[in-house]
């Protein structure tokens, strides 16, 4: 009977211990000391063969970004627009539409330049008459 009581008693002790929570430590997404995780607000975006300029003010449209170290989310206004996955990458794949070799390949498909310019993030669409796009970080 001793012998059921200590073997009752230490798997009681061994159940009621409780762990701390392990505190997540957020991934920063970095490549070449340029980090894209964060958020960005739409400055500008530039493009097509007549030189278009729009910026939040020409659209009355505010834009963002939203990278964290899983996922992409583009919000156009309040409306969430892209949701995905993304790889960030060093590539010479975009070399003829970029001198730059920070390659942002998202789930959908779309591939993006990316131009490390401090705290400004340029997003280039690899064609030769589309856009260029600038955030900055919030």
């Amino acid at each position: 009977m001793k012998n059921l009581f200590i073997v009752f008693l230490t798997i009681l002790c061994l159940f009621s211990c409780k762990k701390d929570p392990i505190e997540e430590i957020p991934q920063v997404v970095c490549v070449a000391d340029f980090c894209i995780d964060g958020e960005w607000i739409w400055v500008s975006s530039s493009g097509s063969l007549a030189g278009v300029i729009i910026t939040p003010e020409t659209e009355n449209e505010s834009r963002r970004l939203i990278i964290t170290s899983t996922t992409y989310q583009e919000y156009h206004g309040n409306d969430l627009v892209i949701d995905t996955d993304y790889e960030f990458v060093e590539s010479d794949e975009l070399l003829g539409f970029t001198n730059e070799n920070l390659v942002l390949k998202l789930g959908t498909g779309n591939w993006l330049a990316v131009i490390d310019q401090g705290e400004t993030l340029l997003l280039r669409e690899p064609c030769f008459d589309c856009w260029d796009h600038v955030y900055e970080l919030e």
